[in-house]
């Protein structure tokens, strides 16, 4: 374990090593996480909501300071890359502001 401050420590990612690195009780807990995390298909994948609700995340989940979006995000691609430079600027500035405003009405809280 003291390896792990060391620059040039590397993971081999064998089941041993992760388990001496978050504990051997939360590795099962660890892997189902991440492999419903990393499912290719996004229908497959869990939810912001079901992934921080999940047993190994769950410690990091405060319900009440995280506003969830109620729908999914759609994204135009082709819109996207079809704006010019100054207007995907525009764009930008304009979803930061509203992001900013959004997050005021959350304020952080030391954990």
């Amino acid at each position: 374990m003291s390896q792990m401050g060391d620059p040039s420590f590397k993971l081999d990612g064998s089941p041993y090593e992760v388990e001496q690195i978050i504990g051997i009780g939360a590795y099962g807990q660890v892997r189902q996480a991440i492999d419903v995390l990393l499912k290719m298909e996004p229908w497959n994948r869990l939810s912001a909501d079901d992934a921080l609700s999940h047993p190994y995340l769950s410690l990091y989940h405060v319900p009440e300071n995280e506003p969830a979006c109620p729908e999914a995000v759609q994204l135009d691609v082709d819109a996207i890359e079809s704006l010019s430079m100054q207007d995907c600027l525009s764009e930008l500035g304009q979803e930061a502001r509203l992001f900013q405003s959004q997050r005021e009405l959350y304020p952080i809280e030391s954990v």
